[in-house]
């Protein structure tokens, strides 16, 4: 949340994060994700101020997780609870994530649906040059700095039918709540993840 409480933006990994972060801190990379305090925020604070958050595609979002977080000597506490391995390949990772709870993911997987409160302004990783400016327009900050990108091939390329009903199955809640097309060959499926009842969101 904004100091004086005029806006809030709720925190979503592997989807801008490191790059707003940077932006409202005004620190360096490495020092943004220390420098910028996180708090629960009860659902109802969206609605008393502008809100904003950005998402993403599961799919895209779930490939830039496995190639910024897997390829290391050492992983997070959270991902080796989870039962990835350092450097495990994405179709064995896929595997693991799709199979854990959504109370055990850890945030960089975790159903977006499931972190989000209802927000004022929602705004998509791939037009986000075009939909930040109704941010700007609304907060005040500035231009969106690029930061944090992970490196990997075009998220096609490690498709499988296997994989990809997986990952619609695990994350159709987010596909259908912000509009994202479930791939073609899917059946419909029912799901009902259900929202918590406080989200991490950022706080200076």
């Amino acid at each position: 949340m904004e100091p004086e409480g005029r806006w809030i933006w709720a925190l979503n990994a592997k989807a801008c994060s490191t790059s707003i972060k940077v932006l409202i801190s005004g620190c360096p990379v490495g020092q943004a994700h220390t420098t910028l305090r996180t708090g629960l925020f009860e659902p109802e604070e969206f609605t008393k101020r502008f809100s904003f958050v950005v998402v993403r595609n599961p799919w895209d979002r779930l490939v830039s997780a496995w190639a910024s977080k897997i390829p290391l000597v050492v992983l997070r506490k959270d991902l080796r609870n989870m039962g990835c391995t350092p450097y495990m390949p994405f179709d064995e990772f896929v595997r693991v994530v799709c199979e854990t709870k959504v109370c055990k993911q850890d945030n960089h997987m975790k159903p977006q649906g499931v972190q989000i409160p209802d927000v004022g302004c929602v705004c998509r990783f791939e037009s986000i040059e075009a939909d930040w400016e109704a941010v700007r327009a609304s907060t005040g900050l500035g231009e969106l700095p690029r930061h944090g990108a992970s490196r990997h091939e075009d998220p096609d390329k490690y498709k499988t039918p296997e994989l990809v009903q997986m990952v619609a199955e695990y994350y159709k809640a987010d596909y259908e709540r912000f509009g994202y097309l479930i791939p073609d060959g899917v059946p419909e499926l029912d799901s009902d993840r259900g929202n918590v009842g406080a989200v991490e969101l950022a706080a200076l």
